[in-house]
């Protein structure tokens, strides 16, 4: 895990350099997105395939395993040896400091310059905190929630389908809405639409008869997914200095994975409070609604790319440091 996370964080730190235009940095975003759906999709189909020759679920887990392992280390090994070009160290140690413990002080000075002079980064960080927190529970939830409903197993894999299928779509939608409002818009959005299709899923599936209408609000939720993360990711690139992609990617890596056990936690005392399903799904708005207001609270997307413009011109004059 900790091999896959510094991965991520070395990957995203690349995408700010790979274009200033805040449409075509949507796009690549989006592009992204699709393909790590796509990936996620052929895995899901492979292991059906693999649960219909083993018949036995411990089994099926463990060639699950045993692919995403290999998968990772082919892709990740490729990107490492032959993609990521070779680069200079962008800062020196300081002295009287270690590569150790120089990038805790570092981020430790960051977090202090943050939240006295850039504090729309910190609401950002609790916004996709919140909001993500709750959409990466989507899936234990969905297959308790299809319990709830008396489906088939084969019903749910359908149900799981649905949710890939549909971020392609919501992917390719946001490209149209960054063009047409902007990300950070685009973003809250995305909000809204989660936490209006999550309300009246939580109303209509109430047992077992309605178990049909399960597809269309799935439809909607992966839609929202595949827009949620290329708005996100471009909005958080305009708002970080040159120079510093790593570290705040890799604060952006942890704000986003950090609240994941509280949705489904939650959940899961309601659960065994043997209160309804659909009761514990509509606890996931909290944290939807919690995301928006955070968000509104950075203010426009144009005054943060002034604001980023302005932190860019202090740093190049010593100004902007600790």
């Amino acid at each position: 895990m900790i091999v896959y996370l510094v991965h991520i964080v070395v990957t995203l730190a690349y995408i700010p350099e790979l274009t200033n235009d805040t449409s075509k940095m949507g796009r690549y975003n989006a592009s992204f997105n699709i393909v790590r759906f796509l990936g996620m999709l052929l895995h899901l189909l492979i292991c059906a395939g693999i649960s219909f020759a083993a018949q036995d679920s411990v089994e099926v887990a463990r060639y699950s395993q045993m692919l995403s392992t290999v998968w990772t280390a082919c892709f990740m090994g490729y990107a490492w040896f032959y993609l990521f070009e070779h680069r200079e160290a962008g800062n020196k140690i300081p002295e009287g400091k270690s590569l150790v413990t120089a990038g805790f002080w570092r981020i430790w000075d960051t977090f202090r310059l943050v939240w006295s002079d850039h504090i729309h980064i910190f609401w950002f960080y609790l916004s996709i905190a919140f909001g993500d927190g709750a959409l990466s529970t989507f899936s234990s939830i969905i297959i308790a929630l299809t319990n709830f409903l008396g489906m088939s197993s084969l019903e749910l894999a359908l149900v799981q389908l649905i949710v890939l299928v549909s971020s392609f779509p919501g992917s390719k939608l946001s490209i149209v809405m960054m063009d047409k409002f902007n990300p950070k818009r685009t973003q809250e959005m995305v909000s809204v639409l989660l936490f209006v299709n999550t309300v009246a899923a939580s109303i209509v599936l109430t047992g077992p008869s309605m178990k049909n209408y399960i597809y269309l609000f799935c439809f909607f939720w992966g839609l929202a997914a595949g827009a949620a993360t290329p708005a996100m990711r471009t909005t958080f690139t305009k708002m970080i200095p040159k120079g510093q992609e790593a570290e705040f990617m890799g604060t952006f890596t942890f704000s986003f994975s950090s609240l994941v056990w509280f949705p489904n936690l939650i959940f899961s005392v309601i659960n065994e409070s043997n209160i309804p399903l659909n009761y514990g799904l509509m606890s996931l708005n909290i944290f939807f609604l919690i995301s928006f207001i955070f968000l509104r609270k950075m203010g426009s997307f144009e005054r943060l790319i002034e604001h980023k413009r302005n932190w860019e011109e202090r740093s190049s004059l010593g100004l902007e440091c600790y």
